[in-house]
């Protein structure tokens, strides 16, 4: 009884290719084994096919008559195996994931979303989302000037713990590139609270995160938020606010000594900002103010894929009272 449930695509290979060269010692040369290995393979073939394939002498090597059956069937499994594997990296190599594009309205109109529909048949593992504003975009007023990249979303939760259940506090969702980072970096198991001004975005991240707590509120609210809910300490606060939301709450306190009181001892904050905003007023002062309410600030190499560069900025050690 044979047991082709054993028999690998490597055996078939080796099968064939010795079929092909006569020789056990040519097939070994061109694939980097010994000849010894290459035998080895080919007897246990047999054993698993309870069956001769090979008849075996000092000078030459030839196929039994049943060896010679099976050498057709096995080149017809192998070209089905390559074909099935060019159909997966195919596929592979389809565009796919979510791609933002924000746009002036008239320009989106007339010239972006009438090939929408067709890019979407072309590539269905692609998701666009097409956003339409005519609104002036200040980098300093406006965090993300531009849908936040990978590379820059793993920066800033690349110091959260992979295990156990942080708790997370996230500022200025947006759209959500941070959060699912979030979510990817703690696998769905953090206390994840995301603090969003804008009603539509907040829906947006809902939609996409059932697993988040989504509250839309001003950020000067942070120590009533946490409060409502009985969080802290805080493991970590990520930050996509820009530069100049960094103002003073009701209690007269600036955010970042909010943000360093809300802190475990051992917690962070990070924030990042574009390279060409770094020496701008606003982030100046914001710098001095962590350097005021954390003992360990540092700013990561700037993350050139990201549109426009950037940098994070990590703070740990708070000092809330000083």
């Amino acid at each position: 009884m044979n047991d082709f449930d054993a028999v690998s695509l490597r055996a078939l290979r080796l099968f064939v290719a010795v079929l092909d060269e006569g020789s056990f010692s040519e097939v070994a040369r061109r694939t980097g084994v010994a000849p010894s290995s290459v035998s080895r393979v080919i007897q246990q073939l047999e054993q698993h096919l309870n069956t001769q394939l090979l008849y075996r002498n000092t000078r030459a090597l030839a196929p039994t008559e049943a060896g010679l059956a099976f050498s057709h069937a096995a080149r017809r499994m192998l070209e089905q195996a390559d074909e099935a594997a060019r159909t997966l990296q195919e596929r592979e190599q389809l565009p796919g994931g979510l791609v933002r594009i924000n746009a002036p309205v008239v320009f989106g109109q007339r010239h972006l979303a009438p090939w929408l529909a067709a890019l979407a048949e072309r590539y269905p593992k692609l998701n666009v989302e097409l956003t339409q504003t005519d609104d002036y975009v200040d980098p300093l007023h406006t965090a993300a000037v531009a849908p936040s990249s990978a590379a820059l979303a793993a920066a800033m939760v690349d110091a959260l713990p992979a295990g156990g259940s942080p708790v997370v506090v996230e500022l200025g969702a947006g759209t959500g590139a941070f959060t699912a980072a979030i979510q990817a970096r703690t696998c769905g198991r953090a206390r994840h609270l995301a603090v969003e001004l804008n009603p539509r975005w907040a829906r947006l991240l809902e939609r996409r995160h059932p697993g988040v707590e989504v509250v839309v509120a001003d950020v000067a609210r942070l120590p009533e938020l946490l409060a409502e809910r009985r969080l802290g300490p805080v493991d970590a606060v990520i930050s996509g606010l820009p530069w100049v939301a960094y103002g003073s709450g009701p209690d007269g306190r600036r955010l970042p000594a909010v943000i360093a009181d809300a802190l475990a001892p051992t917690g962070f904050f990070t924030q990042f900002g574009y390279t060409w905003t770094r020496w701008a007023p606003p982030a100046r002062r914001q710098l001095a103010e962590l350097r005021e309410y954390f003992a360990d600030v540092r700013i990561s190499r700037t993350i050139w894929r990201n549109a426009p560069p950037a940098v994070v900025y990590q703070a740990r050690c708070p000092n809330p009272r000083k």
